[in-house]
């Protein structure tokens, strides 16, 4: 047997490695394709698995056994589905998998599993590949199929009988009705029945909800039991009405947990398309897609695993913690040019610095003030309590020429990205010629420069935030002239990290400097515009500039 085995193994991998090869010593067959669709169809005594394409494919297959299955090969093509696996809720086949073989050449690998050995043929269809297998109708019955057969291969019944015993009663039902009636030995109670010209549903019904018995029909097999207690694998379906979880993010947690059986639907708040409309979500089968906003799931499942998935519900169906994000963005330019903003390389223990000045005011504050920027360009970081983030600003505004170039606040969720963009869209002119003494063409390109800040911030315990930031700043710093065409010279300052700050704490970045030309003009009044002899009566000096731009961003945890 173990040969055997491995005779199979050998053979699908050689299939496969001629598959291959083959696909390489003739690559120039045609283009790939595009495996766009599979639908799965019962038709009279076959049930068909069809895999449509966007031109014409290759295709091989190979049946092996322990576990029993089909794998094709379809050559020259390339998955362009999302869904890639499937749980047929009938039909022979339990699973059908997709995925790519070989990408180099292209090869794209389906298996299908079944339960016992079948006939299966595997062909072309113009673009479509059709997988057929032979079987039964009966084969294919679901199971709400085969209950209702269980109820339609009973007669009308009548019954009288007095102070017998419940058991005698079912075994009497099961013998007339040629049923499988299975009752456990906590069923035994004194019942009296009278009944007449009823079917074999109603007489149940009746006979065991008076005597404080329920049943279950799994298959063709009636289980009774008492009502208060669950036969093991009975199922059970609950509703659950979400409140904050998305239930298409919930499906996912959920599916570790259900068994193979489970059935679970998600139904939309808004936002999905036709085809999801009413469709099944098997447990570990494709993604539902196009869903926006989900908050209803509907699980179909044995008691257990119920159990199992309320209380998940409860753990992660809680509300999610929303965060108001304050920013400043202020740029520096110093009073005396030999001493500008703040050393950051002494400020990144920002509390035992504030907690020196804060006492003392702003004279020993300026004591940090004295540092050589030159050859500075890193950015540098730092914590600020509400207190010390005040005095900072009163400092900068009375020492430096400080400049708020955004004040920008949002509100977010916690985990989702926020953004903050204000800026400037600049049209940039386009001519074309014309040709044969037509006019010249203008058209115009926009460009933004922005002020960006990206951040994402994450709630934890102790009212701690953690916070991944990107403030991007983009600004014009001059203009290029090609012919009559004028553009733009833009630069950019950027920085991407991840910082944890308490609830209401500052985050500072700074020491990102940048330095300009300014060019100032002095002249005598009216004497400086004369030209050329207004040369004399004219002074010009370009002076360079240093400029700091420093972040502050102050988070704040919301509460309902």
């Amino acid at each position: 047997m173990n040969r055997k085995k491995w005779y199979e193994k050998l053979g699908v991998l050689l299939l496969g490695l001629l598959i291959a090869l083959t696909g390489m010593t003739s690559s120039g067959y045609g283009a790939k394709k595009q495996l766009t669709a599979v639908y799965l169809k019962q038709c009279d005594s076959e049930y068909q698995v069809r895999f449509v394409c966007s031109g014409t494919v290759r295709i091989g297959s190979i049946w092996v056994t322990n576990p029993y299955r089909l794998i094709i090969y379809i050559r020259d093509a390339v998955l362009a589905i999302q869904q890639k696996e499937f749980y047929p809720d009938e039909g022979p086949i339990r699973r059908l998998r997709i995925g790519m073989l070989t990408e180099d050449p292209p090869i794209v690998r389906a298996v299908l599993s079944f339960d016992q050995p079948e006939k299966y043929l595997v062909e072309n269809e113009g673009n479509v590949v059709v997988a057929k297998i032979a079987c039964e109708k009966e084969k294919t019955s679901t199971r709400s199929e085969k209950e209702k057969m269980v109820w339609d291969s009973t007669g009308r019944i009548s019954l009288d009988y007095r102070k017998v015993e419940l058991a005698d009663v079912l075994r009497l039902l099961s013998r007339q009705n040629n049923v499988n009636i299975v009752a456990g030995p906590d069923v035994k109670d004194t019942v009296t029945v009278s009944l007449r010209n009823v079917t074999l549903k109603e007489a149940l019904d009746n006979i065991l909800l008076a005597s404080g018995y329920d049943y279950v029909v799994d298959g063709n097999v009636i289980m009774v039991k008492p009502l208060e207690k669950e036969i093991p694998g009975a199922t059970q379906t609950k509703v659950y009405h979400l409140k904050y979880i998305d239930a298409t993010n919930l499906l996912h947690v959920i599916r570790d947990v259900i068994s193979d059986k489970a059935l679970v639907k998600v139904f939309q708040a808004d936002f999905y398309s036709r085809g999801d409309e009413g469709g099944k979500v098997q447990p570990r089968g494709g993604e539902q897609q196009n869903l926006r906003r989900s908050s209803t799931l509907i699980v179909t499942d044995n008691a257990e695993n119920i159990q199992r998935i309320d209380q998940l519900v409860q753990q992660l169906d809680v509300p999610v913690p929303q965060i108001m994000i304050e920013s400043k963005l202020v740029e520096l330019a110093p009073i005396d040019q030999d001493r500008l903003g703040i050393d950051w390389d002494k400020t990144i223990n920002a509390t035992l610095l504030f907690e020196d000045i804060l006492p003392s005011g702003a004279k020993k504050m300026y004591s940090i003030l004295n540092t050589d920027l030159k050859g500075r360009g890193q950015w540098r970081f730092g914590h600020l309590t509400a207190d010390e983030f005040s005095a900072a600003l009163e400092f900068l505004r009375q020492n430096t020429d400080s400049k708020l170039i955004s004040n920008p606040r949002i509100l977010g969720m916690d985990n989702q990205p926020c953004q903050i963009s204000v800026g400037t869209t600049f049209p940039v002119p386009q001519i074309n010629r014309g040709l044969a003494g037509q006019g010249d063409i203008v058209t115009f390109q926009y460009k933004d420069v922005n002020i960006q800040l990206n951040v994402t911030p994450h709630v934890v315990e102790g009212k701690k935030i953690i916070m991944h930031v990107n403030p991007v700043i983009e600004e014009v710093t001059g203009e290029v002239v090609v012919d009559i065409n004028r553009a733009p010279i833009t630069s950019k300052r950027t920085v991407s990290t991840v910082v944890t700050v308490k609830d209401g704490e500052t985050i500072v970045i700074g020491g990102m400097i940048k330095e300009k030309k300014v060019t100032v003009v002095n002249k005598v009044w009216l004497l400086g515009d004369i030209p050329l002899l207004g040369m004399l009566f004219r002074h010009r000096e370009v002076e360079k500039k240093q400029t700091d731009l420093i972040i502050f961003i102050t988070p704040h945890i919301l509460t309902e």
